[in-house]
C-alpha cells in the first residue's frame, strides 16, 4: 500500500530551446520519480508518468495553513512570518483563508503553482511577500496592501505586463528576475515607485537584449533615478562637479 503521490510544482523554462525543455523537463521527471521513491510516495520498481503528476489534487490554502500550523506550533492569525512555499502538491489559488493572516508580516507562497494574486485584503500587516517560482502572469491584486508592503519577491513567472504595480507606493524591493518583460514602456512603470531603491530584473527579455548591446545599465537607471542597486549591482551616479554653472 503506497501514499498518494505527490503533484510536481510547475517549472517554467523561458528562453529556451523547445528541445532544451524537453530535456529539463525530462530531467525533473527523473528528479521527482527519485524524491517520490525516497519518502514512500512510490515503490522501488513504480515510475511515476507526467500524466501520474497533473493527475494529484492541488493543496488548498486552507491545508497548507493546517499542515503549517501543525510542523510550525504556531498559529497562523497570530505570528508575523507564514511559510507556505513548496506545497506538495502545489498551491493553485489563493483562497480567503489567507484574510486569516491578521499579524502576518512575511508571507512565502513561492514554488507552487498560482496563477493569480488574491484574496490579500485582510493582510493590514504584510511588508514581505513572496511568489517566486508561480505561474502569475499580472501583478493586479496587490492594491489592498499597496500601502504596507515594502518587498515583492515575484521571479520567475510570467508576467510581461506591469500594470497594477503603481499601487505598491512604498515598495523598496522588487525581485522580477526571469519574467517576460520585453518594453521600456512596461518598464517605466517602475517609476511611480518613489521608494524603490533595489530591483532584479535579470533574465526579462528587455534586460537580455539591452545587457547583450552593453547598455542595460545606463538605460534602466536613467528611467528609474532613484535605484541605488540593480541586479545586485550598486548603481553608481555620475559626479556633480561642484564648479559646474559658477561664473
Amino acid at each position: 500500500m503506497t501514499r498518494d503521490l505527490p503533484a510536481l510544482p510547475a517549472v517554467e523554462v523561458l528562453g529556451t530551446s523547445d528541445l532544451q525543455s524537453l530535456m529539463f523537463s525530462s530531467y525533473i521527471l527523473l528528479c521527482y520519480n527519485a524524491h517520490a521513491q525516497l519518502v514512500g510516495c512510490l515503490p522501488g520498481s513504480a515510475i511515476a508518468t507526467r500524466a501520474d503528476i497533473n493527475m494529484a489534487k492541488a493543496t488548498t490554502v486552507r491545508e497548507a495553513l493546517a499542515k503549517w500550523e501543525e510542523k510550525s506550533g504556531e498559529k497562523a492569525g497570530e505570528t508575523k512570518a507564514v511559510r507556505l512555499y513548496g506545497q506538495v502538491p502545489p498551491i493553485e489559488k489563493m483562497d480567503p483563508s489567507l484574510s486569516t493572516l491578521t499579524n502576518c508580516e512575511k508571507l512565502s507562497l513561492s514554488t507552487n503553482c498560482i496563477e493569480k494574486i488574491t484574496n490579500l485584503n485582510g493582510l493590514k500587516h504584510l511588508k514581505i511577500l513572496s511568489l517566486g517560482r508561480n505561474n502569475i502572469k499580472a501583478l493586479t491584486g496587490l492594491e489592498s496592501v499597496g500601502e504596507t508592503l515594502e518587498e515583492l519577491w515575484i521571479s520567475y513567472n510570467l508576467i510581461e505586463k506591469l500594470k497594477g504595480v503603481q499601487s505598491l507606493k512604498n515598495l523598496k524591493v522588487l525581485y522580477m528576475s526571469n519574467n517576460l518583460v520585453k518594453e521600456w514602456g512596461e518598464f517605466v512603470r517602475l517609476a511611480d515607485l518613489p521608494c524603490l531603491v533595489d530591483l532584479v530584473f535579470v533574465g526579462n527579455p528587455l534586460e537580455d537584449k539591452h545587457s547583450s548591446e552593453g547598455t542595460w545599465m545606463d538605460e534602466a537607471s536613467k528611467r528609474l533615478p532613484n535605484l541605488k542597486k540593480l541586479d545586485g549591482t550598486p548603481v553608481i551616479k555620475p559626479e556633480v562637479d561642484e564648479g559646474d554653472g559658477e561664473s
